[in-house]
């Protein structure tokens, strides 16, 4: 085992947390890897959706590469015994497969916070995102935030 494998393996409990980035940090994956921080944990995640965005507002919301999506959550759920899952912003449909699919890779307890449109802007995404979660991560999740 290397010395970074005996590290991590003493290290504080991994959280995999899988959302869309808010680069001025008021939401997605720069505060929930503050929360977890904050709380004792290790955040280690994926991004779903980039967006451009402010403290005024989300502007624009832009899906990322599928391919490596899935390729992350592999890896990540390949590699670390995560102890908690937390999903945010999903983006668009295809993300909800990729997800379900790696979610089988963990039995840890998953807690879907979902975004349907952001607190203060124009973009929205569509509600269908939000019944195919719902229908097919349902076997997964163990909370779903109102």
């Amino acid at each position: 085992m290397t010395a970074y494998r005996a590290l991590l393996a003493t290290a504080s409990p991994a959280v995999l947390i899988v959302s869309g980035l808010d680069p001025s940090g008021g939401g997605g994956f720069l505060a929930d890897a503050r929360v977890v921080h904050m709380l004792g944990g290790r955040p280690v995640g994926a991004i779903t959706t980039m967006t451009v965005q402010d403290t005024k507002g989300m502007r624009s919301a832009h899906e990322i590469d599928i391919d490596v999506l899935g390729a992350q959550l592999n890896a990540l759920l390949s590699d670390i015994e995560v102890k908690a899952v937390k999903i945010g912003m999903l983006g668009h449909r295809d993300i909800v497969d990729v997800l379900d699919e790696a979610l089988e890779l963990t039995s840890a307890p998953v807690v879907w916070d979902p975004v349907a449109a952001p607190t203060s802007g124009q973009v929205t995404f569509g509600r269908d995102v939000l019944e195919e979660g719902l229908r097919k991560l349902a076997p997964h999740v163990a909370l779903v935030t109102p």
